[in-house]
């Protein structure tokens, strides 16, 4: 099958379930030949269209700005219109395969043009609540932690030229009340695989971090909870903020979190303990003997 969207055939398609399992088939195939079967040359020819199809199946509109970000690693101003009518609300299954697929195109042909679809995905984060629609929010925050989680050993410059605005604009989804859960469960991963992505945080950042995630550890929804767990993990690991070295209050941040072990949701149980031994096991000092001594 090839990887050209058969837009002719989408344009004839009159119900939206039709429009969806289209999309559907297309991104399975897709996501196949990526994995196996695609090269580099057989990709080039036709890369641009393919990566304006993906955003615009997740409801990312095409970047219609002229304005530049120094980490867009373009230079000459885009303008490109909407290419499928008609395009349905991204299932989660949609959204995941879409970020798939975007990652996989970078990850075997150029990455030359990633700025544009970054810069779209922004603009997507930044947008008012209302001025986007829940699933295209959901898209973009979707899009964001894969390519940052599948690209950050290979297009390390560009991702982290930008990293700062991401980490600022899920930090901001994941604290606010007004977000749905989904939204606010879709930006605490995209956190985490940004931090594990960038290995590095400022203390400021590391701090803010921690603030928003440890409120939203008591919040009623599991889902958010073990987001948080895991973005939390990634901060233990990959920052040297929740450690001894910076003094962090390995014993407060514990005592707060027995407390919630009594849980009757198992999953979340299991999650929290293994954050507790992580804190726990990062931030243990084991006194060496003095020379010529043997250990008591």
């Amino acid at each position: 099958m090839s990887l050209v969207f058969d837009e002719a055939r989408y344009a004839g398609l009159t119900s939206p379930g039709d429009r969806e399992m289209f999309i559907f088939k297309w991104l399975s195939n897709l996501d196949a030949q990526l994995e196996d079967t695609v090269s580099k040359e057989s990709l080039k020819p036709v890369q641009e269209r393919l990566e304006l199809v993906l955003l615009e199946v997740a409801t990312i509109g095409p970047v219609t700005s002229g304005e530049q970000r120094s980490w867009l690693g373009n230079t000459a101003p885009v303008s490109r219109q909407a290419i499928l009518p008609h395009v349905p609300k991204p299932s989660r299954i949609v959204r995941d395969l879409v970020a798939k697929c975007l990652a996989r195109v970078y990850e075997v042909g150029d990455m030359h043009r990633m700025g544009e679809a970054l810069y779209a995905i922004q603009t997507v984060m930044q947008a008012k609540r209302r001025a986007v629609e829940r699933e295209t929010r959901l898209a973009a925050l979707v899009c964001a932690g894969v390519l940052f989680e599948a690209l950050s050993s290979k297009a390390g410059f560009r991702l982290l030229s930008c990293f700062n605005d991401f980490l600022a604009a899920m930090l901001r989804f994941a604290r606010s009340a007004d977000e749905g859960s989904a939204v606010r469960v879709e930006a605490t991963r995209a956190l985490g695989k940004v931090l594990i992505a960038g290995k590095t945080a400022t203390e400021a950042q590391a701090k803010e971090a921690v603030k928003v995630l440890r409120g939203n550890l008591v919040n009623r929804s599991p889902l958010l909870v073990l987001a948080t767990v895991g973005a939390l993990e990634a901060l233990v690991f990959y920052t040297p903020f929740l450690g001894p070295e910076y003094a962090f209050d390995a014993e407060g941040f514990v005592s707060g979190l027995v407390p919630l072990l009594s849980t009757s949701v198992l999953v979340v149980r299991r999650a929290l303990a293994r954050l507790v031994a992580v804190v726990v096991s990062h931030n243990i000092i084991i006194a060496s003997a003095p020379a010529g001594q043997e250990p008591a």
